[in-house]
């Protein structure tokens, strides 16, 4: 469409907006947030967003006010604000957004960028899991299991297992043999509710006892890293043995062309390839340091490939190819402008380290813990 086109648009978009259409609304909204027939404008975006949610309760407005406020898009970033938001746009029946609103449930879970709060994160799940979100049910299970909220009942977390796998989760299948015995295993709590917070913070002293010792989430690691150890029992460099993995690791052309095509790269580096490559359809690919703590996971295929998906967060538009998650909601990305390394937050993106070398952004994720 040629440019005088695009801005005739606009410019209809833009009258019929101020007589009040709720759509032209978010139409003008769009072309501002996305620069179309008119210069990129985040705060005019919000501007139209923010009359259309507000004014008419338009649903799809709603929901990106609330995308806006979780990305500081055009506004000061807010995760109880873009929760609210995404609230109601689910309310008006707006299911676009329910893995958005999960991934705020996430960061009130862990209290990643703001105050950790349980009761919200539970809040949020529930509301989440009436619509069968397989994400939400898994945490709903995880609460049960742990006692964190709602009076521990592993019943209750199997049922909600058993829910999420039914929904297509791909982790949930693996703690129900646990779960069904009584058994929630310590250091996955530390994981769940965030590294540094662990269950005392939260079940008001630092009694144990009622969570016991298991193998839940450890047990599945038959597609895991670790098993390409030389020795499982004693592998004193983890890192080093994966990154004679990478090494020798085919790369597949298909998996790679598709990453490519879909952040608009024409190459990529082979470290990045072999990486990619690796990326499998399940989460179950880790890296274990030598006491046992998952320190990194390989992301799956589809991970890599939609991030904005499963994380909310649209990763592509500043060039960075996610490729790992780590603790506390860090990540591993290839920053394809740079043509380097990234470990960063996933939330704030701020970098810890950048480097051309993916053993000493990995070897730097072991040494913090």
């Amino acid at each position: 469409m040629e440019q005088s086109d695009l801005e005739e648009k606009v410019r209809r978009y833009r009258e019929a907006a101020e007589k009040g259409d709720a759509r032209a609304k978010v139409e003008l909204a769009f072309c501002y947030y996305e620069g179309t027939g008119v210069g990129q404008d985040l705060q005019a975006a919000f501007g139209w967003f923010k009359r259309a949610g507000e004014e008419d309760e338009e649903p799809e407005a709603l929901g990106y006010l609330g995308f806006c406020y979780e990305n500081g898009y055009g506004v000061a970033p807010d995760y109880a604000k873009a929760a609210e938001w995404y609230e109601k746009a689910i309310e008006k029946g707006n299911e676009m957004f329910l893995y958005y609103l999960c991934n705020i449930g996430t960061k009130y879970m862990q209290g990643v960028g703001l105050e950790q709060d349980l009761e919200k994160a539970f809040e949020i799940f529930n509301l989440l899991a009436k619509h069968d979100n397989d994400i939400a049910c898994f945490y709903m299970g995880v609460f049960y299991a742990y006692g964190c909220v709602v009076e521990q009942d592993f019943a209750k977390a199997v049922e909600w297992m058993e829910k999420a796998d039914a929904n297509g989760s791909d982790q949930a299948k693996d703690y129900i043999p646990a779960y069904k015995q009584g058994i929630a295993d310590e250091q996955m709590g530390k994981i769940f509710f965030g590294y540094n917070q662990w269950l005392a913070s939260f079940r008001g002293g630092s009694d144990k006892e009622s969570v016991q010792r298991g193998e839940a989430g450890t047990t599945a690691k038959s597609n895991s890293v670790k098993e390409y150890h030389d020795d499982e029992d004693e592998y004193s460099d983890p890192i080093a043995d994966f990154m004679d993995l990478l090494g020798s690791c085919k790369i597949e052309d298909k998996k790679v062309s598709q990453v490519e095509k879909a952040y608009g790269l024409s190459t990529l580096p082979d470290m990045v390839k072999r990486m990619i490559s690796i990326c499998s359809d399940d989460d179950d690919n880790c890296l274990y340091n030598s006491e046992d703590v998952c320190i990194m996971r390989i992301l799956t295929f589809d991970e890599v490939l939609n991030p904005e998906k499963k994380y909310g967060v649209d990763y592509k538009s500043i060039g960075y190819v996610p490729v790992a998650y780590c603790l506390n909601n860090d990540y591993i990305f290839y920053n394809s402008q740079k043509r380097t390394w990234v470990w960063c937050d996933g939330d704030t993106k701020k970098v810890y380290v950048e480097n051309d070398n993916l053993r000493r952004v990995i070897e730097c994720i072991d040494d913090d813990l």
